[in-house]
Order: C-alpha cells, then structure tokens, then sequence
C-alpha cells in the first residue's frame, strides 16, 4: 500500500497469535502499528518491520499501537521464541470446547485428538471457537471441516485460469462427528481465511 501524508501505510495487525508476547500485551486484531522503537513504519518495507520486530530472545521492543480512531499508546514487548500450538481443548460439563487457533498441517490430527477426548467423556454438544484465528492451509481446514460434513462439496476454488480450479469435496469415510451433536461456532473479526471456510462450510451445510 502506498504511503502518503493524509493516509499513512501503517502495519496492520491482523491477528494477534495466542500465547505471544503481544497477545498478552493486549494487542488486538486491527490494531496499527504506527511505530517500531520510534521509527515510524509508514517508511519501511515489510521485510524491515519484520526485522525490526525479530531480534534476540529476552530483548524488549517497544511498538506504538493505534487502535480505532484516536487512541494512541506504546506497547513494550519482550522478545520470546514463539512456538505456535494448533488447537486447544477441554470439557464444559458436557460440552466440548474446541479452539483452534491457526490451520497447520498437524491441525486435522489434533482436531482428531480432541474428539476423541471428548467422545470419551460422551459429550453431548460442541463449540467450536475461531475467534482470532488468522487462517493457513486450506487443505488443513478441509481435513477438519470433512469431520463434520460427510457429503457434497467443502469449498471450491475458481480462476480465469481453468485448470487452476478445484473442488473439495466431503467423504463419509472421514467423518468422525456424530450427526446428533449440536455445534456452535464462534468468530470475530480476527477469524480470517481458512477459519471463513471451515464457519462457512459448517454453515451451509446447517451443521452448526
């Protein structure tokens, strides 16, 4: 995007991944970031915010935060190794709560793990949570969402290119839900991608 004075290009934060040092400073989905230890980021390249950003672990970096139209702050972060996980999980009385945090190649599996956790504890109904999950592969959110819905289509990618076009398509074979289970999704305006197809998918199928 390109800079200019009435309309500066500001870093957006577009989800902050659970258990950073930036999700638990507070930093939230929209938020700019309009300055990296005072140098404003209108002026750099994104390989240079990222650079910024990085740095040895244990070291703070302090990133001026905008969120809605006049509030301004400054956040100090202290650098740590992020090590992603994929989905979280545990029983609410009877409810399962599955919260998956980003689509990795490992997140069907853990997905899997999850049910089966539940399924042990017979649970009765499930929600699954999206919230602030900025998305990943598209064949990971396929692989989940086909463990709910056992037929027709999942997704489908068009082209101008005709070869390039696809269509996902649901097997009974991986579905692992029972039918009878009600669902419930949660999402918010962090929830992007691959977490759009997988609400989407559960959706229009009146799965959840």
């Amino acid at each position: 995007t390109e800079s200019t004075p009435e309309k500066p290009a500001y870093v957006n934060v577009e989800s902050p991944i659970e258990d950073t040092p930036g999700q638990r400073a507070g930093i939230q989905a929209g938020d700019l970031i309009t300055a990296i230890n005072g140098m404003p980021t209108p002026d750099m390249t994104m390989n240079e915010v990222l650079q910024d950003l990085r740095g040895k672990i244990g070291e703070p970096v302090t990133v001026s935060i905008r969120r809605g139209a006049n509030m301004n702050f400054d956040v100090t972060l202290i650098r740590a190794l992020i090590e992603v996980p994929t989905v979280k999980y545990g029983m609410i009385g009877k409810t399962g709560y599955l919260r998956l945090i980003e689509f990795t190649p490992n997140t069907a599996e853990r997905v899997q793990d999850a049910l089966n956790s539940f399924a042990k504890e017979n649970y009765t109904s499930l929600v699954v949570d999206l919230r602030n999950n900025p998305g990943g592969l598209i064949n990971s959110a396929v692989d989940v969402a086909d463990k709910f819905i056992d037929n027709g289509p999942i997704v489908s990618t068009k082209s101008r290119i005709e070869y390039e076009n696809s269509m996902f398509t649901a097997s009974p074979k991986k579905t692992t839900v029972p039918k009878n289970i009600p669902i419930i999704v949660l999402i918010n305006k962090g929830s992007a991608s691959a977490s759009e197809i997988l609400s989407g998918a559960l959706k229009d199928n009146h799965l959840a």
